[in-house]
């Protein structure tokens, strides 16, 4: 083995120089330059300056022009192209490359700019519409009523006023390279025929759906059920008016979504209760539901979901926030990657949640910013917990709980959390005559052989 011990510094210096030599770009082969240019493009970006990077590569030199664009699809050129963009110049400009629109409520002025652009639909590959007023949307709309061949992402948003619905010719009714489609706020009743042609969808979200574009869950899920390539689905209903009619029906068949990971839903128990009655999800993980009625009890399909899910089995804690008009509850897990599983009901309380569930979860942070929160029962809220170890209780919430734990003495001193270990207290000192209450709690599961600790001890 070489003895390095005896060199001098400048031997020393040398040897790391050799070691890291400086190559002029210009001698490296175009491979390897274009792969240095694959580090630079930014090949998913959204923004104008994003997307057009790849513009200062070409005004280098002709051989790094010759290289950029003999690789378009590899770097994903593209020229983006917004109501303030000269588009007839930059059409001129460069080569036919994929075209980025976006159309934002921001920018007054320039929506016959947009229009102009949507003429090109053989190139169109992605568009962002958001406006606030129909008659601007509506004239950009008009113009998407052909087919877009190349179009991959699909983004309209509606904001303030009401759209009228989309006609069934909007896009030519099919769009076979669509992969990322969201609606919010624009009823489309010719959406199941457009989404029978969308066989690489994998990220469909539909929020803000009015009244005037609803459709029942049982025709929901036979559209989407030819999305196999599906990961991602939001279902976000406007109102508690889209609900579906309590007429009986024959048990449906369950429609298989092998890649679905996540799931949103806004609106009324009933409708999502009737579709996850329609779905098989086994690679579920990730689920978001915010309900407009307080039912939970009578989601027997949906409660059925979350104790089947795999995913779920394994969250250990629970976050529980109140406010004056929803209650929520927050399943998560530490060691479970990304696994979620939240619950928001307006207007309700979280008393009719699935207890198989709820007794799963080892760690519990109770959360309210409301001061009207005296009369919450709070026992019977944490009933179910019965595995949760560390209890954590929030500034605005611990003097109320505390209140009630001072009940569990005698024999009622497991009866409630029968696993807790830990209390931690967010830095507030409970009155007086509530600091000797829940010392008598834990005085009392002392004696029953059930110990806790209290952080930090010195607020109590």
């Amino acid at each position: 083995m070489e003895n390095h011990r005896g060199r001098t510094p400048s031997q020393k210096k040398r040897t790391k120089q050799s070691r890291c030599q400086v190559i002029p770009i210009d001698t490296l082969p175009d491979e390897v330059v274009l792969v240095i240019f694959d580090f630079f493009v930014d090949k998913y970006a959204k923004n104008k300056k994003s997307v057009e990077a790849w513009q200062s590569l070409v005004h280098v030199c002709r051989r790094w022009r010759c290289i950029v664009f003999g690789s378009p699809r590899r770097l994903n050129l593209r020229l983006f192209c917004a109501a303030n963009t000269p588009v007839r110049d930059t059409l001129d400009v460069w080569p036919p490359f994929p075209l980025v629109i976006h159309g934002s409520a921001d920018q007054t002025k320039g929506v016959d700019n947009i229009v102009t652009v949507l003429e090109r639909s053989d190139r169109v590959c992605q568009i962002h519409l958001c406006y606030k007023r129909v008659s601007r949307m509506e004239k950009v709309l008009a113009a998407m009523e052909g087919p877009f061949p190349e179009l991959t992402n699909l983004e309209i948003k509606m904001l303030n006023e009401p759209m009228t619905a989309l006609p069934d010719s909007f896009l030519g009714g099919s769009s076979l390279r669509l992969r990322c489609l969201n609606f919010d706020g624009i009823p489309f009743p010719g959406l199941p025929r457009l989404l029978l042609s969308a066989n690489h969808l994998v990220d469909l979200q539909l929020c803000n759906i009015p009244y005037s574009g609803y459709i029942s869950p049982e025709a929901m899920a036979t559209v989407l059920s030819t999305l196999t390539s599906l990961e991602l689905l939001s279902l976000k209903f406007l109102s508690s008016l889209s609900r579906p009619d309590s007429a009986s029906r024959p048990p449906p068949t369950r429609s298989l979504f092998p890649v679905l990971e996540m799931l949103s839903f806004e609106g009324v128990t009933k409708y999502l209760d009737d579709f996850v009655t329609c779905i098989d999800a086994p690679r579920l993980d990730h689920l978001d539901v915010t309900f407009f009625d307080r039912y939970v009890s009578d989601t027997p399909q949906f409660i059925q979901l979350i104790s089947h899910t795999l995913a779920f089995e394994v969250l250990e804690t629970a976050h529980v926030a109140f406010e004056s008009d929803s209650a929520m509850v927050k399943l998560s897990s530490e060691t479970a990657g990304c696994a979620r599983l939240n619950v928001k009901i307006l207007c309700g309380r979280l008393d009719h949640l699935d207890e198989q569930v709820l007794s799963l979860q080892q760690n519990m942070d109770l959360d309210s910013p409301e001061d009207d929160i005296e009369d919450t029962p709070w026992l019977e809220l944490l009933r179910p917990f019965t595995a949760v170890k560390n209890l954590y209780l929030s500034k605005g919430i611990a003097s109320c709980v505390a209140s009630a734990l001072q009940q569990l003495v005698g024999d009622r001193t497991t009866e409630v959390l029968p696993a807790l270990e830990k209390i931690s207290l967010e830095g507030v000192r409970p009155p007086r005559p509530r600091q000797k209450g829940i010392r008598k709690f834990i005085a009392a599961r002392q004696l029953s052989g059930h110990p806790i600790t209290v952080f930090p001890l010195s607020k109590l």
